[in-house]
Protein backbone atom coordinates (compact mmCIF):
# COMPACT_ATOMS: atom_id res chain seq x y z
CA UNK A 1 0.00 0.00 0.00
CA UNK A 2 1.18 3.39 -0.79
CA UNK A 3 2.46 5.82 1.97
CA UNK A 4 -0.57 8.65 1.45
CA UNK A 5 -3.41 6.60 0.62
CA UNK A 6 -4.45 5.43 4.06
CA UNK A 7 -4.40 9.20 4.63
CA UNK A 8 -6.52 10.38 2.13
CA UNK A 9 -8.83 7.41 3.13
CA UNK A 10 -9.13 9.15 6.67
CA UNK A 11 -9.72 12.49 5.04
CA UNK A 12 -12.53 10.86 2.59
CA UNK A 13 -14.13 9.18 5.72
CA UNK A 14 -14.09 12.13 7.75
CA UNK A 15 -15.76 14.43 4.99
CA UNK A 16 -18.12 11.87 4.54
CA UNK A 17 -19.49 11.12 7.79
CA UNK A 18 -19.79 14.87 8.51
CA UNK A 19 -22.37 15.67 6.64
CA UNK A 20 -24.72 13.15 8.10
CA UNK A 21 -23.67 13.80 11.58
CA UNK A 22 -23.88 17.95 11.07
CA UNK A 23 -20.06 18.61 11.38
CA UNK A 24 -20.18 20.24 8.30
CA UNK A 25 -20.81 23.58 9.55
CA UNK A 26 -17.47 23.44 11.68
CA UNK A 27 -14.37 25.19 10.27
CA UNK A 28 -11.91 23.15 12.17
CA UNK A 29 -13.91 19.80 11.09
CA UNK A 30 -13.75 20.61 7.26
CA UNK A 31 -10.34 22.03 7.61
CA UNK A 32 -8.80 19.09 9.36
CA UNK A 33 -10.41 16.25 6.85
CA UNK A 34 -9.80 19.03 3.82
CA UNK A 35 -5.82 18.97 4.62
CA UNK A 36 -5.57 15.16 5.51
CA UNK A 37 -7.02 15.08 1.74
CA UNK A 38 -4.86 17.13 0.42
CA UNK A 39 -1.65 15.80 2.39
CA UNK A 40 -2.64 12.00 1.39
CA UNK A 41 -2.40 13.08 -2.26
CA UNK A 42 0.70 14.64 -2.16
CA UNK A 43 2.14 12.15 -0.67
CA UNK A 44 0.65 9.41 -2.75
CA UNK A 45 1.76 11.36 -5.48
CA UNK A 46 5.77 11.70 -4.41
CA UNK A 47 5.80 7.96 -3.21
CA UNK A 48 4.92 6.52 -6.94
CA UNK A 49 7.24 9.58 -8.20
CA UNK A 50 10.09 7.79 -6.12
CA UNK A 51 9.46 4.50 -7.40
CA UNK A 52 8.60 5.35 -11.22
CA UNK A 53 12.24 4.40 -13.31
CA UNK A 54 11.97 7.74 -15.05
Amino acid sequence: MRSGLPILIVGCLMLVSGYPTGMNDSNWYLLASLSLVVLGSLLFVVSIKRKSRY
